[in-house]
């Protein structure tokens, strides 16, 4: 549920979504790092920005 929700808020926020990102968060299945990629979809410019480490 995570992942589609996910993905929607990078569709509305028109962040293009190349096919092997879509597939590795549908294919997720850890709750915080997909937490963690829900929170960052509102403020990112780029996908790739999902899967930054913080420091």
């Amino acid at each position: 549920m995570r992942a589609e929700i996910i993905l929607r808020i990078l569709r509305g926020r028109q962040i293009d979504v190349p096919d092997d990102i879509r597939d590795r968060i549908l294919a997720s299945t850890d709750i915080d790092a997909l937490g963690t990629w829900l929170d960052r979809s509102y403020e990112i410019a780029d996908v790739r920005e999902l899967f930054t480490e913080e420091s």
